[in-house]
């Protein structure tokens, strides 16, 4: 996966970004616009039907009712899931290592 940059707004919030099961670690870092709250979830589920039908997400620790920047690895997983709970935006800068 390439890194990616993208900012998640009320309008586009829940996020997906799937990602390579089969690669490295993904480097998740999330920035909230002023004082936003926001999730970060991950799902080693395969998403072929939709990443929105999967059931089970994986909290990132310190990812979940976050309100401050916040930057954290995640193991091999299939999708990565981003939820603005209150707040303008947040961005994220998300990038995953090769095997």
């Amino acid at each position: 996966m390439k890194p990616k940059t993208v900012t998640v707004t009320s309008s586009n919030s829940p996020y997906y970004i799937p990602v390579d099961w089969r690669g490295g670690d993904i480097s998740v870092t999330a920035t909230p616009a002023g004082s936003g709250n926001y999730d970060v979830a991950y799902t080693q589920e395969p998403i072929g039907g939709g990443a929105a039908s999967v059931t089970d997400w994986v909290d990132v620790t310190d990812m979940s009712a976050a309100t401050t920047t916040q930057s954290k690895m995640i193991n091999q997983a299939t999708c990565v899931r981003i939820t603005l709970n209150s707040g303008t935006s947040v961005k994220i800068d998300i990038s995953q290592s090769d095997v």
